[in-house]
């Protein structure tokens, strides 16, 4: 049995006792476990109070099944017909009926512990109170009824572009999917008051939160609503969450301080595994080069050019080392992480995370290897030179083959300007020419090739102009 979530227990003593208070004819739950034959931790518990004439869902959800990252959440539905408990209408779809100026928030997502739980609920009583009774006084409307369910089915099927309901008997032919596809309305439609604009109505940025909302292309006849009462802001900031109740606003602040957590984790740890890459670089280097007189792989450029390699790992390695990085935020910031890291464990502290850790790893390795390979390399009898990016190995040439090596000072653009520079070109004597200034840098030519070409007996020559390479070269008198 996985360990015991504190903030679900706080959760069922507060809507079994208002449940019992408020005259419930019965008061039934059930908790969902993960893991292995559902003896892991809890990740659901739902509370299904009976009145008269329906039904009230409580739902405690320990993390969101579609949204990433929004954990311990508190939800209410009205069931009307108990032959279709499928079709649970929130609290904000029977708003326009039961108090239609009402504009408060029902549903709280990352509530971290116990204490939380019973404020958040202790803070909606009073209205949940109110609204049994008018539930009931809908719930023996049949008009009130058919029009609740229009503009809920209006809704689903505008989400979902098409009319799901015709898969609503349990004989037809996809009905399976239907129901799954209630379950993702359910979730997706409740995220909306999980996140950014959301926050920022229950915190008065009414501007901001119009922004927001605006740009939700599918939205609930509430969330219409409520997009309208922003978009003309009240003069007086709207009591819409008690104070100490706004969860979700205080988790959109926290999501900013995460990712500021992993990029500051990921530069703290980009330093050390840069130090630890490049002298990785010099040892791959000395043992794939032994036998070389000299190659580019040597050179600091040649380690340092590599460094992209190791950012993406050390963001990575920022997630995984997450309990170090939490120290960079205040005590208070510190025991909130924890609280909510702890309902529902992040994914950095899975088996998975750490496997990919490993493949990360293993493609930083593997391509720091064939990076280093692909340097060019002059042996005892010839050299080895990567002729394109694709050849990873490279192609060797023997001293021998040879013809010439070229100083090229210059040459002439299409409108025939002289450009000076220097370059210089290894011609062989089938004429292919091997242009070194984009693999060697110019000193380490002149230091480190040349000795080593003259003391192989390879002819050194000057020209002027790239046309000149092969019709008329100076013979060099001193050396380049």
């Amino acid at each position: 049995m996985g360990k015991r979530n504190l903030i679900a227990d706080a959760f069922f003593e507060c809507v079994s006792s208002f449940s019992e208070r408020t005259g419930a004819y019965t008061f039934d739950s059930r908790a969902e476990r993960g893991g292995v034959g559902g003896k892991g931790d809890l990740t659901k518990m739902v509370c299904l109070a009976e009145y008269e004439k329906f039904d009230l869902e409580y739902t405690y959800s320990a993390r969101s099944m579609l949204v990433p990252g929004t954990v311990s959440i508190f939800d209410i539905r009205v069931i009307f017909d108990r032959q279709r408990p499928e079709i649970k209408y929130s609290l904000y779809d029977i708003m326009y009926m039961m108090d239609p100026e009402n504009f408060r928030c029902y549903h709280f997502a990352f509530i971290e512990t116990p204490e939380r739980m019973r404020a958040v609920f202790a803070s909606i009583e009073r209205d949940l109170e109110i609204f049994v009774s008018r539930l009931d006084i809908i719930a023996s409307q049949k008009p009130a009824l058919l029009d609740l369910e229009e503009k809920f089915k209006d809704g689903v099927n505008s989400f979902f572009g098409y009319d799901i309901f015709t898969s609503e008997d349990e004989e037809a032919p996809g009905h399976d999917l239907y129901l799954s596809a209630l379950e993702h309305y359910y979730s997706l439609s409740d995220s909306f008051y999980e996140a950014k604009p959301y926050a920022q109505f229950l915190s008065g940025q009414y501007k901001k939160a119009y922004a927001g909302m605006s740009k939700y292309r599918k939205k609930t006849y509430y969330q219409v609503r409520l997009t309208s009462f922003v978009s003309v802001p009240p003069e007086k900031k709207y009591d819409a969450v008690a104070e100490g109740c706004d969860t979700v606003g205080e988790a959109v602040k926290t999501t900013g301080h995460q990712n500021l957590r992993v990029i500051l984790g990921a530069l703290i740890l980009f330093i050390p595994l840069l130090g630890l890459h490049v002298g990785a670089h010099f040892l791959y280097a000395k043992i794939l080069f032994s036998r070389a007189v000299w190659s580019t792989a040597y050179t600091l450029s040649a380690a340092f050019g590599t460094a992209p390699f190791v950012l993406p790992f050390a963001v990575a390695l920022s997630y995984i080392f997450s309990r170090f990085t939490i120290k960079l935020f205040s005590k208070k910031k510190r025991a909130y992480l924890n609280n909510l890291e702890n309902i529902s464990p992040p994914f950095s502290r899975s088996g998975c995370a750490r496997f990919i850790i490993f493949i990360l790893l293993t493609a930083l390795i593997i391509l720091s290897l064939l990076n280093v390979n692909s340097y060019t390399a002059f042996y005892e009898d010839g050299f080895r030179f990567k002729v394109s990016v694709t050849d990873i190995s490279g192609s060797y040439y023997s001293y021998s083959d040879i013809r010439e090596f070229v100083k090229l000072k210059g040459e002439y653009d299409d409108n025939g300007n002289y450009n000076e520079y220097v370059s210089y070109v290894i011609v062989m004597k089938n004429g292919t020419q091997i242009y070194l200034q984009y693999e060697v840098p110019r000193e380490a030519v002149e230091e480190k090739i040349v000795p080593i070409l003259e003391s192989k007996g390879v002819p050194m020559i000057e020209v002027h102009d790239r046309s000149d390479i092969r019709s008329s070269p100076v013979q060099l008198t001193d050396n380049i």
